[in-house]
């Protein structure tokens, strides 16, 4: 997916990721690539290559939350 024509109405976004757990990754560097300054909420799955900045596990399943 494309973000660059969104990147002139904000200066942080949020991303929130409930998807297999094979696409986080991927999905993570395709944004990356596009975007300086932005956050990721990931619902029930962590993505491995990255350090969590919070764990929330008052639900049925933990979100984890990370900062770029």
């Amino acid at each position: 997916m494309d973000f660059t024509p969104y990147t002139l109405y904000a200066t942080r976004y949020t991303f929130y990721f409930y998807i297999s757990p094979w696409f986080l990754e991927k999905t993570l560097k395709n944004i990356q690539y596009q975007i300086p300054k932005f956050k990721v909420v990931s619902y029930m799955y962590p993505i491995k290559i990255l350090s969590t900045k919070a764990i929330i596990t008052e639900g049925k399943n933990s979100i984890f939350t990370y900062n770029f």
